[in-house]
């Protein structure tokens, strides 16, 4: 464990760049999703964080404040076929959800590793 604890906002945005909250060194993951049970770098262990069902609500949040406005923009523009507009929109909302997906997680992780140390 390292001596010094970071703020809280230090610790969030090392979650949000997919590294560990302690060191801001280490990997959050050892694949897409896969939370490390430990930091390689500092040893912080996150085996009892879970932030696997939290991490959706922003991540919708995030995809439907891209999505809509395109969809109204694409849908009022006219020029484009029904197939057209929803294949557009399909893989902006599947492209923005899985980039935003592992950085809501992280930032999850982060949020309630320092909550529950800061205790």
């Amino acid at each position: 464990m390292t001596t010094d604890a970071p703020t809280l906002t230090a610790a969030l945005s090392r979650g949000l760049r997919l590294r560990c909250p302690a060191c801001g060194e280490g990997a959050l993951y050892s694949s897409y999703l896969k939370q490390v049970e430990a930091c390689a770098r500092c040893g912080e262990s996150f085996m009892e964080i879970r932030a696997d069902d939290m991490a959706a609500s922003p991540t919708i949040f995030v995809t439907a404040l891209i999505a809509l406005p395109l969809l109204v923009f694409l849908e009022r523009d006219g020029r484009l076929s029904d197939g057209a507009i929803f294949a557009i929109v399909a893989v902006t909302s599947l492209t923005t959800a899985l980039a935003v997906l592992p950085r809501a997680k992280g930032l999850v992780i982060a949020a309630v590793w320092k909550t529950s140390r800061d205790r």
